[in-house]
Formats: structure tokens, C-alpha cells, sequence
């Protein structure tokens, strides 16, 4: 059997992708005919092409970025807008996203919407590439009619959570190259260089300083015992990723972001900023305050935050404000209950939550632009100091000999 790849036009004429596995080429023209199909291409998939596209599918498979988001939010909006039905937009876009992977899952949300499924319940099948947000606040506009304007909402939304991760990656480049360059620096002269020279010291009878037999044992060691330092290395790369899938394990993990000295402020910012900015979203599309933390909790991926949304929530269902529920948790800043405070006295949640949001986002850019202007000089002077010993034990030796001719 065969693997051919079809892209047809059906009676309707909706462009169509997809594969057939047959004998020949022949019975592929055939079942396309039988399906009422105009073929505009056909061809046979090579193994190359079958890996080039499992490998993009691995891509892929972890998790949708948040511009796939946007752009999808944005782009059903529009067609929503100018007259088209959910089906007919859905149909439309699956075939125009980058994300191969997302536009198959939303081909089978528009399969089950054609069945007579509400939009919200088909996506909330695939949480893996529609969260709860998205889902939540679409299901507000289905009930409330307005899904263009939510759908609105959900590109700024994802298009402002875009822009923040861009900054924060761009951040950390440079920090990541040079941590890069200067490993392979140091590994280069440590398998390359540092053998040469000892060979040469060697064969010349030069008695060798303390700190070159300190640096040439360690350099003998790597090249002698590197199966065992990467034995060691993909070890512990297991275990941690076996760990942090139990339950205990998760805890222990998001207790260490919690209180990691450099790492607990920009954690709890970040927690902070996307609780705000998606309650804000949620509050906006019409989802009732209980309605927005029950969605909030299954999607802040944090079991202490979890809770601390859980308690509120309960406290809430018995007359105390989200003001107050909020103060009686060490996980949210004065600040944010405060305005939240404000927010709720002057009917104006949403948009305090909002400003809320657009404070911690920018918190969280300067301390990581700060973090990287930190790490740029610590990492050099670091590297710095390492290359200047190696240098060291190989330029105080050929001094030693050439003192000796």
C-alpha cells in the first residue's frame, strides 16, 4: 500500500487536503471520484516526506503558541462579522492556519458542529489547543449572542500574551548564545588543546606547576569518563521528567519556583499578570465572577494557586467580596487586591483588573531586562576567569621551558 496526497474540490467548491493510502495512483483518482471530488493535485508521498511531516507533527504536538491563537481568534471574528456562518468560517480557516496539527483539530470541530454540537462544546474537546479561557468566553458569547465581539476580545487578549512572551524570549537570547559559545569554547580546549600540550610538556620532561596537573587531570578525566558524565547527565534529565509527572512531584516543583530567590519574583509576577489580564477577558465576555475563577482555576496550572482561586470563590458564594477573599491569601500582591478593591466599588472590575494586568507586565519585562543586563556581564566574567586558568596552565609551563633552553 501506497501513501498518496490529495488536494480536491468538492461540489460545494471548499478546497480539501488530505491522504489516501491505496495500491496505485489509479485507485486514489477512483475513491476521490467516488467522494464527488475535482482533483486539482495528486502525488505520492516518499519516505522523506512521511518523516518531514511526522517531525513537524512532533512540532507541533506539545502545545499551540499563543499568536496561533490570536491569529485564529482573529481571523474567525472577521468571517463572523462579514456574514459568515460558524461552519462555513470554520471550514475556511482550518484550511489557512501555519499550525498543520491545529487546523486538523479544527477540521473536527467543524465536523461536530455540522452534527448539531455547540461551537464551545466541540473546542473544550481538545483543551490541549483551545483552553478553558478561550473556551469560557466563547461559550458567554454563544449564550449572550455576541461572538464576534468576544472573538474581538480573544485576539487582544492572546495578541498582548504574544507580545509579552516575545519580549521575555528576546530577553534571554543573548544570555542563551553566550552560554552556548563559551561551552563550546571551553570544550574545544579541553578536548583539543589542553591533550596537545600535555603530550608536548610530556615528551620535553618539563616539570609541570600545580595548576596545570590540576587542569590537565580534569581535562584527562572528561575525555576518559565522558560516558559516564552523560550517562549521569541523561540520568537525571529522566528522573526529573519522571518526577515532575506525580503529584508530589508538581508540588515540589511549583514550591521551588515559589521560593527560589531569583526566580520567586518574576514566578509570582507572571501568576499574577495572566490571573488578571484573563480575568479581565472572561469578566468582559459576560462569565458571572464564579463562573470566571471555577475557569481560572483548572487553567493557572499551580496547585497552591488552585486553591487560593477555590477558597475565594467559596468565600465569595457566601457574600464576602473578591477583595477580601484575595487578602486572605499570601499568593496575591496588596497592590492587585487593592485595586481589585477599588474596582468592585466603583462597578469598574474589569478594567481595574485590566490596568492591574498592564502593570504586572510591564514588572515582569524590567525585571527580566534587568535579569539579562545582570546575567550578560556574570556569565563573561565567569567564562573570562575559567579561559584565563586554562591559558594560565599552558602559557606558565612554556615559560618554565623556555627559561630552561
Amino acid at each position: 500500500m501506497a501513501k498518496f496526497y490529495y488536494k480536491a474540490k468538492n461540489w460545494q467548491g471548499e478546497v480539501k487536503n488530505g491522504e489516501l493510502e491505496v495500491a496505485t495512483r489509479q485507485k486514489a483518482m477512483e475513491e476521490l471520484f467516488k467522494m464527488d471530488y475535482t482533483i486539482l493535485c495528486l502525488q505520492q508521498k516518499s519516505m522523506w516526506q512521511e518523516w518531514w511531516q511526522s517531525l513537524r507533527r512532533y512540532r507541533f504536538k506539545k502545545q499551540v503558541s499563543s499568536r496561533d491563537h490570536m491569529i485564529f481568534c482573529r481571523q474567525f471574528g472577521a468571517m463572523l462579522g462579514a456574514g459568515f456562518t460558524v461552519l462555513k468560517a470554520l471550514y475556511v480557516i482550518c484550511n489557512q492556519v501555519e499550525n498543520e496539527l491545529l487546523g486538523e483539530k479544527l477540521h473536527e470541530v467543524a465536523m461536530e458542529v455540522e452534527k448539531g454540537s455547540s461551537l464551545s462544546v466541540s473546542l473544550s474537546a481538545y483543551p490541549q489547543f483551545f483552553p478553558p479561557l478561550m473556551v469560557g468566553m466563547i461559550a458567554a458569547g454563544e449564550t449572550g449572542g455576541i461572538l464576534p465581539r468576544v472573538l474581538e476580545q480573544l485576539g487582544v487578549h492572546y495578541e498582548r500574551q504574544s507580545d509579552t512572551e516575545e519580549k521575555i524570549r528576546s530577553a534571554m537570547v543573548y544570555p542563551v548564545v553566550v552560554s552556548i559559545v563559551a561551552l563550546l569554547v571551553l570544550g574545544v580546549m579541553v578536548f583539543f588543546i589542553l591533550p596537545t600540550f600535555g603530550s608536548m610538556f610530556q615528551s620535553m620532561g618539563v616539570e609541570l606547576p600545580g595548576i596545570t596537573l590540576v587542569v590537565m587531570a580534569l581535562g584527562q578525566g572528561l575525555i576518559d569518563y565522558w560516558y559516564l558524565l552523560a550517562f549521569i547527565l541523561a540520568g537525571g534529565v529522566i528522573i526529573f521528567s519522571r518526577l515532575a509527572k506525580t503529584e508530589k512531584g508538581q508540588q515540589w516543583i511549583q514550591q521551588l519556583k515559589m521560593k527560589l530567590p531569583l526566580f520567586k519574583t518574576i514566578y509570582i509576577k507572571m501568576k499574577v499578570y495572566h490571573l488578571a489580564r484573563n480575568m479581565s477577558s472572561l469578566l468582559r465576555s459576560g462569565v458571572n465572577i464564579l463562573g470566571t475563577l471555577e475557569l481560572l482555576r483548572g487553567m493557572v496550572n499551580n496547585r497552591f494557586y488552585a486553591a487560593a482561586l477555590e477558597n475565594a470563590a467559596e468565600e465569595i458564594s457566601k457574600g464576602r467580596s473578591m477583595a477580601a477573599s484575595f487578602k486572605n491569601s499570601e499568593l496575591f500582591p496588596d497592590m492587585m487586591t487593592e485595586m481589585i478593591q477599588v474596582g468592585e466599588e466603583t462597578g469598574n472590575l474589569e478594567e481595574m483588573l485590566n490596568h492591574a494586568a498592564d502593570y504586572y507586565e510591564k514588572e515582569v519585562t524590567y525585571i527580566v531586562d534587568r535579569l539579562r543586563q545582570t546575567l550578560e556581564p556574570a556569565i563573561l566574567l565567569t567564562v573570562g576567569l575559567i579561559v584565563g586558568v586554562l591559558v594560565a596552565s599552558l602559557v606558565i609551563p612554556m615559560f618554565q621551558m623556555y627559561e630552561r633552553f
